[in-house]
């Protein structure tokens, strides 16, 4: 768990980063800030697509707007997430509609089930303890499960700095970081690349026109991960790895 357990449950995170979770969900995520959860969500899914094709169900821990879970539900996956926020919870599972949102701390619950996939989008550098998160999820992951983690790219010390500034982060990862957090604990990584948005205000225009006219096809020949760009150098905002389930 986090230092700031009170703050999730009561919604105090959410409040304090300038998000309506009740405006999001209720409109369907097709406000401003919506439509940019939306992008960051279609874009790691189809990063990772092939990878989907062989699951059925899914965990995702540290639901937050339910932007992720719910959508995954929309195509066709069997989807369980956990969140500590209630309200939230009430309004993710007023959408899902054969899923479910559990109230709580994933450390804290003793799921029976067990999955295809895990899936963790900017949660891990909230936990205290992630390597005892990692080890409990092994027991809820199918043999050859996978795990999906997204957390801040923190190679350069400037990055690291700025997420330091987040009062919320309490973990700071380089791929390095995290592929050995991961092995240490019985995964084995398949994929694990860093990504930065793609800021030119230009290319930026240009997907929107084509958002507008219905062609995102047409941008995804140049960008299939929008708005991403894979990237080898120090300039990465996120780090994407799987990994898969070992086994005993």
């Amino acid at each position: 768990m986090s230092i700031f357990n009170d703050e999730y449950q009561s919604g105090k995170f959410w409040h304090e980063q300038g998000y309506d979770l009740k405006e999001l969900i209720d409109s369907n995520f097709t406000t401003k800030k919506g439509l940019q959860l939306f992008d960051n969500w279609y874009s790691t899914y189809l990063y990772y697509k092939k990878y989907f094709r062989s699951i059925k169900t899914i965990l995702e821990i540290g639901v937050g707007s339910g932007i992720h879970v719910i959508n995954f539900e929309r195509l066709g996956f069997d989807v369980t997430g956990i969140e500590p926020d209630k309200n939230a919870c009430d309004l993710i599972n007023s959408k899902l509609k054969h899923g479910k949102c559990i109230n709580g701390f994933f450390e804290n619950l003793q799921l029976e089930q067990k999955f295809d996939m895990i899936y963790m989008y900017h949660t891990l550098e909230h936990i205290k303890n992630p390597k005892e998160l990692l080890e409990k999820c092994k027991n809820n992951l199918n043999d050859k499960g996978k795990i999906i983690i997204v957390v801040p790219d923190c190679t350069s010390p400037e990055k690291k700095e700025r997420s330091k500034q987040n009062k919320y982060h309490l973990g700071f990862f380089t791929k390095q970081d995290l592929s050995q957090l991961l092995t240490s604990c019985g995964f084995e990584i398949i994929d694990i690349s860093s990504l930065k948005h793609v800021t030119k205000l230009s290319y930026q225009r240009f997907f929107r026109i084509l958002k507008n006219n219905r062609l995102e096809i047409l941008g995804s020949l140049f960008f299939p991960y929008y708005p991403f760009v894979k990237t080898n150098k120090t300039d990465g905002f996120e780090i994407r790895c799987i990994a898969q389930n070992k086994g005993v």
